[in-house]
């Protein structure tokens, strides 16, 4: 079951951009544009690590995707 869309958003981070609940603005996964790339962008792991290089609608789709795993990790803690 996927969360609906309402409950995140985008907001400006940096250079980037970090998925954030409606109701707070802690990041809860951030893209980043590549450095040598340009046009591409690279996800932070929550490790810190980054992501292959992938298109703006794909980054956000996978960062889209981690906010909702950590949303679930946290309600099943």
């Amino acid at each position: 079951m996927r969360l609906g869309i309402t409950v995140f958003r985008f907001l400006p981070d940096g250079e980037g951009l970090k998925v954030c609940k409606m109701t707070n603005t802690k990041a809860l996964a951030r893209i980043v544009p590549d450095k040598t790339d340009p046009g591409m962008w690279r996800v932070v792991r929550p490790d810190g690590s980054l992501s292959d290089m992938l298109n703006k609608t794909r980054a956000k789709d996978v960062a889209w995707g981690l906010a909702e795993s950590a949303v679930y990790i946290d309600a099943a803690a």
